[in-house]
C-alpha cells in the first residue's frame, strides 16, 4: 500500500469539505427559517469561499 499515506490525507481534506458543507447548509436552514436576510447572505459567501476555494472562511 504505498499509495496509503497520500490517500489517507486526500480522505481528511474530503471529511473537512463534507463537514463544513453540511454545517453551512444547516446554518442556511436556521438562517433562513428566522428570516436572518443578513446572516443568509454571509452563508451564502461562505458557501460561495468554500466551493471555489475548499475551505470554509471562519464568521
Amino acid at each position: 500500500m504505498e499509495n496509503g499515506p497520500e490517500l489517507l490525507h486526500c480522505l481528511q481534506i474530503n471529511e473537512r469539505y463534507c463537514w463544513d458543507t453540511l454545517k453551512l447548509r444547516q446554518l442556511s436552514n436556521a438562517a433562513a427559517a428566522t428570516q436572518d436576510t443578513a446572516w443568509l447572505k454571509d452563508i451564502g459567501r461562505r458557501e460561495e469561499a468554500l466551493r471555489l476555494t475548499g475551505r470554509a472562511p471562519r464568521p
